[in-house]
């Protein structure tokens, strides 16, 4: 029998293939710990950073309550790994007691006798941590010393220690990893999808050094730091203050907030309370945080916290409400978050373009093809409130049969350039008016 596949044979090619897009939402909150033994690992709620082993008093928690706190919150969030040399854990001693932990996500336990000390509690966990077979050496190895204390030493960079009892007080040492070097790096090579930083640190030296790689970064790998510091000088007119030195070098993807209270990570609810919303569609102050505590500072405290170009969380108008919304250059939050989000919208769309089109003539309707990849960038810029749609958006291309044979030889479209005026935002306003009788 003949049939249509006989007279018109039609065969369909599917070039629907699309990319990753960018995400300008995702936070990323790295502490030193040693709950699990990847360098960062995705959670979507409180409960789960809980059932991972994290104490309510960690950094991590604290963070995470910020985060996941919000009325419109992030969907997940990145916790990070920063390496702990060792673990000291302490028993509180007790006779006939369970005393255990995770090593490796194996359950280490001893129960005491009813003449229970430290060191028959401490030799116990030692025997448990042989008898699971927990290596000694290697990258997942972890080496137990000790008498009264148990000292646990990792060999290696997949080690995890987790899930203790209550009766075994454990104590991380200070981590001695290179932020910029090693830990930031080991991050992104598991997990890199994150755009917004914040580590628990908030020592000066490591605030400067992780702000400096996130503004080396964004012309390749645009990523945004947030911080916050308690230090009392930065309320007042000292020039060599965390918020004053980070100001002095013109960062465009450094941002911070002062906050009394020392270990809030008030930088995390304001990460949480933000970040979520499409970039551009928001300004990033006069907004409340849920559950960050307002400080109580005087005008002139907040004049010179506001003068470095910090953010402040303050009550105004009987409303909580963060005030001052800059990055450390004096540029706005919202404005280069999404500059950023435009740039990685024209690159996806161009390149899904090219990676869906079997060929892109090197002629007019070429150049126009790209043309029309980049206004619907433009367009969706205007849509979610980053770009002004008066004046319209502007694209031009180069006239191709303008282009030397060498240049098209290149196969490469030269010249193409697009102005587009920021949205902006209204902060505040004068208003001046007449009453009369």
């Amino acid at each position: 029998m003949t049939t249509l596949n006989n007279i018109v044979d039609v065969s369909i090619t599917r070039e629907t293939r699309t990319i990753q897009r960018a995400s300008f939402s995702i936070p990323c909150f790295i502490a030193e710990h040693t709950i699990f033994a990847e360098r960062a690992k995705e959670y979507t709620s409180l409960a789960d950073i809980l059932s991972a082993g994290f104490a309510t008093t960690s950094a991590v928690y604290k963070a995470a309550t910020l985060y996941f706190g919000q009325t419109v919150a992030p969907s997940k969030i990145i916790v990070g790994r920063r390496l702990v040399p060792s673990v000291t854990i302490t028993p509180t001693v007790a006779n006939t007691a369970v005393y255990s932990f995770k090593a490796n996500g194996t359950l280490i336990t001893f129960t005491s006798d009813s003449s229970a000390t430290a060191a028959e509690i401490v030799t116990g966990l030692k025997a448990a941590l042989t008898t699971a077979s927990i290596p000694t050496t290697g990258a997942n190895g972890i080496v137990a010393t000790g008498t009264t204390t148990l000292i646990l030493t990792p060999s290696g960079d997949a080690s995890s220690i987790a899930n203790y009892t209550a009766n075994l007080v454990a104590v991380n040492a200070a981590s001695v990893e290179d932020w910029v070097s090693a830990t930031i790096p080991a991050v992104r090579a598991v997990k890199d999808q994150w755009y917004m930083l914040s580590i628990d640190s908030h020592a000066d030296a490591d605030v400067l050094a992780v702000a400096a790689y996130i503004e080396g970064i964004k012309a390749t790998s645009p990523k945004f730091y947030v911080f916050s510091s308690a230090a009392s000088d930065i309320k007042t007119s000292a020039t060599t203050d965390i918020f004053s030195l980070v100001k002095a070098l013109s960062y465009t993807h450094t941002a911070y907030i002062y906050s009394g209270m020392a270990t809030s990570y008030a930088e995390c609810g304001l990460v949480g309370r933000f970040a979520p919303e499409q970039a551009g569609s928001n300004i990033w102050e006069q907004k409340t945080i849920v559950g960050l505590t307002v400080d109580t500072l005087t005008p002139d405290e907040i004049s010179y916290i506001h003068g470095k170009n910090g953010a402040t969380y303050e009550n105004v108008g009987s409303v909580d409400v963060v005030s001052g919304g800059q990055c450390a250059d004096g540029g706005w939050i919202d404005e280069s978050i999404f500059v950023d989000w435009l740039k990685s919208r024209i690159q996806e769309s161009v390149w899904s373009l090219l990676v869906n089109t079997r060929k892109i003539g090197y002629t007019s309707a070429g150049a126009a093809a790209i043309e029309g990849a980049m206004r619907s960038v433009m367009a969706e810029g205007i849509q979610v409130g980053g770009l002004a749609a008066d004046p319209a958006p502007v694209v031009t291309v180069p006239n191709v049969l303008n282009l030397s044979s060498a240049q098209r030889a290149t196969r490469t479209l030269p010249d193409v350039t697009f102005t587009a005026r920021l949205a902006g935002a209204i902060r505040a306003t004068t208003i001046s008016g007449t009453v009369f009788a």
